[in-house]
């Protein structure tokens, strides 16, 4: 086969560089068959082995279900049998899980993208968006709408509801691919790798740039069966006049909360990631050399790093802010045993009615990781001095009255 692509030689290099990269920028890769005819790249031979594997699979588990089980009584056999002795093709098999694939970026048409953001604007005003609107936003001719919209659900993009009316709307995947299309769209990005992070309410890619920059990719996963309390913990809601949100609004609010809070950060010195883009539910950070401390199994000197948290805290609290969340997750340390903060969609001003509490929450179970995982109690001499000199230069919490240093 013979690539007929453009940017085939910048892609290649990248590809060299970061094998593990999805290339999105450029058109997507097709072959000429011996009849000239293009068509697109055959199958890779590793889903064909999964394919195979699980064919193979099915059928030793329904030669095991015949062998290993004796027959049933004819009580049993006279009512309707049980899902876990039926054979393997008659059992209800359960929804595949959606698989964060990003090579289909490249074979959906412009059209369909049109009728993907149609679903989106129209889950302003709905829950479920009617197919007739869908046509109206996306303005395509002939009912457009119509045909695109189902090569979206076999993509797994949009999700079908008839329960009530004949509707759509999107899915998280569908989601991701409209903030991944806008960063590629921008320049921002060309490929996507693996993931290199995954917590409660979000998951972290390795991304490169057309430079061959390394960026970490944030998308918020709002609405996890993990952290669905997100509702009344948080105060996304604030002054927001709609009874129900949906969870893909929710997380976008956590992008932009997140991304004004980390470049405001950054601009004043402190040790988090470079802010560089935000879009829908994606946030673009710099990437950060070090491990997350609960990763950390020794360190050389507990007490350096435990001082670092402990000055980083008081300083966000001089400023007029608590993290709310400062803990051995949102603390990266290097080899030079220098930290870095991540995670600030949860920030709290000082004049929160509960920021005192917040703020200690964070200052004891920054103390309590540092005790059970590296048997460090900051009451040493070296901390004593530490905190007298800090009771001379003042108190860390900000008094009523008194303006933050």
């Amino acid at each position: 086969c013979t690539h007929q692509s453009s940017s085939s030689s910048s892609n290649s290099a990248l590809q060299q560089h970061h094998p593990w990269l999805h290339i999105l920028s450029g058109p997507p890769q097709r072959c000429s068959s011996s009849s000239g005819a293009p068509a697109l790249h055959p199958l890779p031979s590793g889903l064909k082995s999964c394919q195979r594997n699980r064919r193979r699979r099915r059928r030793r588990l329904h030669l095991h279900h015949h062998s290993s089980h004796p027959p049933l009584p004819a009580a049993a056999t006279a009512r309707s049998p049980s899902p876990l002795h039926l054979p393997f093709h008659r059992r209800r098999r359960q929804p595949a899980a959606m698989k964060f694939d990003v090579n289909i970026l490249r074979y959906i048409d412009k059209d369909a993208w049109r009728t993907l953001v149609a679903v989106e604007m129209g889950m302003k005003n709905h829950e479920l968006v009617p197919v007739e609107l869908v046509n109206a936003i996306s303005g395509l001719k002939h009912g457009g709408a119509f045909k695109w919209i189902r090569d979206l659900l076999k993509h797994k993009l949009v999700h079908h509801d008839n329960s009530k009316y004949d509707g759509y709307r999107l899915t998280p995947l569908g989601y991701d691919f409209l903030a991944i299309k806008a960063f590629v769209n921008r320049g921002a990005i060309t490929g996507v790798g693996r993931r290199i992070g995954v917590g409660k309410e979000s998951d972290v890619y390795e991304v490169v740039t057309e430079s061959g920059e390394l960026l970490a990719m944030k998308l918020h996963r709002l609405g996890r069966n993990s952290f669905r309390a997100v509702k009344n913990k948080r105060d996304y809601l604030t002054g927001k006049t709609q009874p129900s949100l949906n969870w893909l609004y929710l997380s976008r609010l956590a992008a932009l909360k997140e991304h004004a809070f980390m470049k405001a950060l950054g601009d004043h010195g402190f040790p988090v990631p470079t802010a560089v883009d935000v879009n829908r539910h994606a946030v673009l950070m710099s990437m950060v050399n070090g491990y997350p401390l609960t990763q950390v199994e020794k360190l050389g000197n507990p007490g350096r790093v435990y001082k670092q948290c402990v000055d980083q805290l008081a300083q966000l609290a001089r400023v007029g802010l608590i993290h709310c969340d400062f803990n051995e997750f949102n603390v990266l340390v290097n080899d030079r045993q220098e930290i870095t903060v991540i995670d600030f969609p949860q920030m709290v001003s000082t004049n929160h009615p509960n920021a005192e509490e917040l703020f200690d929450r964070d200052l004891k179970c920054l103390h309590r990781f540092f005790l059970r995982r590296y048997n460090y109690r900051p009451d040493g001499e070296e901390d004593q001095m530490d905190e007298e000199e800090e009771e001379e230069e003042g108190s860390w919490w900000p008094r009523p009255g008194r303006t933050p240093p």
